[in-house]
């Protein structure tokens, strides 16, 4: 038995994971910024405290960042585009909840 898969349907899913790839790369550096800023500058020694900016910061890149996935699998409801849009959503979750609960110690 031979599989065939169309030339078209291989560029169209290599365009797709590019153009996740680029998104995820153009959020990156705004979640880095986030995490900066919600990390603990108190220097007092004690438990680390997260910044309410930076943890916002962080909710509101990976919102902007999930949004076209949400978005695209509101348009196609195909199982492929719903399951990346429940995984970006569940990736967004976790960025979060990693950041809020587990905030850096920036002392200088």
């Amino acid at each position: 038995m031979e599989i065939w898969i169309e030339t078209r349907t291989v560029w169209r899913a290599l365009a797709f994971v590019g153009v996740v790839a680029g998104w995820t790369l153009l959020a990156y550096p705004c979640v880095v910024i986030g995490v900066l800023l919600a990390a603990d500058s108190s220097c007092d020694g004690g438990e680390p405290r997260a910044s309410a900016s930076g943890v916002w910061w962080v909710i509101a890149t990976v919102a902007v960042w999930a949004s076209p996935f949400l978005v695209f699998a509101g348009y196609r409801r195909t199982r492929l585009t719903i399951a990346a849009a429940l995984l970006a959503v569940i990736v967004a979750v976790v960025v979060v909840a990693a950041v809020a609960y587990n905030p850096g110690e920036f002392c200088f």
